[in-house]
């Protein structure tokens, strides 16, 4: 990117995925990002000054109502240049509004913008024990190198409907209509204790931990044949850090973008 400071903006700060990228940015001292302002797209005073009293100048916290705040969403969005989404991704609306607030950025400095958006592999998941989907091929891997991972999900989509992947493919489609670069960053199981300022808790492992206190012994589901990788909260942020410096150093030229850009951050 120019010279000029690039304007980012994160959702989902409160979170524990996109808190946990917050603390990852701000404590960063790489000349890339280590005077660069966060705008942080927020509900609530409280939070406000919580993120102020935490990070300080480091953070621009910014109001909104709610997911369905759309019209406010698309104004704060069409103020910066590159954009990590990580907030609710059942949402469709909000995150093709990200989009299109990228769009006015974009017919307004003439220069390449930027959403990274966060997804999940529930998306490419088979469902044997309740047979809602099921696969010809049970054991099937995918790999985003190899895959037509977009292709996959389109027709799964129109075959049973999923919002989180609705979410994923809104913002890819609504990026390849409109010239803005999109890359989905798709995260299997996430554990590890965030490093954000609020929710440090992942929803898989302590769910895990009930079942077990509650049944006595630990649970398996169906003939526990069934695989789901696994991602650290403290890789996954530095997956997302690595991936805004590819754009703020190169444009994004070692990344895939649109149809190719989604990629998956399991180990």
């Amino acid at each position: 990117m120019t010279s000029e400071k690039p304007k980012i903006m994160l959702t989902g700060a409160t979170g524990y995925v996109g808190g946990s990228i917050l603390a990852h940015l701000v404590k960063s001292d790489h000349s890339a990002v280590k005077d660069i302002t966060i705008t942080c797209l927020v509900r609530g005073t409280d939070r406000v000054a919580k993120l102020n009293t935490t990070y300080g100048r480091r953070v621009h916290p910014v109001l909104c109502k709610d997911l369905d705040d759309i019209d406010r969403t698309i104004e704060i969005a069409s103020q910066h240049d590159v954009i990590i989404n990580t907030t609710l991704g059942y949402h469709p609306a909000s995150a093709v509004a990200l989009v299109q607030g990228l769009t006015k950025r974009k017919q307004t400095t003439g220069k390449d913008v930027y959403i990274i958006h966060t997804s999940g592999t529930s998306n490419l998941a088979a469902q044997p024990i309740t047979k809602a989907y099921t696969e010809s091929d049970p054991s099937r891997v995918f790999d985003d190198s190899k895959d037509d991972i977009y292709g996959y999900e389109k027709t799964r989509n129109e075959q049973q409907s999923y919002g989180q992947r609705t979410s994923e493919l809104g913002v890819i489609d609504t990026g390849l209509e409109r010239d803005v670069r999109t890359l989905v960053i798709m995260s299997p199981t996430i554990y590890g204790i965030g490093t954000g300022d609020f929710n440090r808790s992942s929803h898989q492992v302590p769910a895990y931990v009930k079942a077990t206190i509650a049944n006595g012994h630990a649970v398996v589901v169906g003939d526990g044949e069934g695989t789901w990788d696994h991602t650290h909260v403290e890789d996954l942020a530095e997956l997302y850090f690595l991936c805004l410096l590819n754009i703020l150093e190169k444009d994004g030229k070692d990344l895939p973008f649109g149809r190719e850009g989604i990629i998956f951050s399991g180990n």
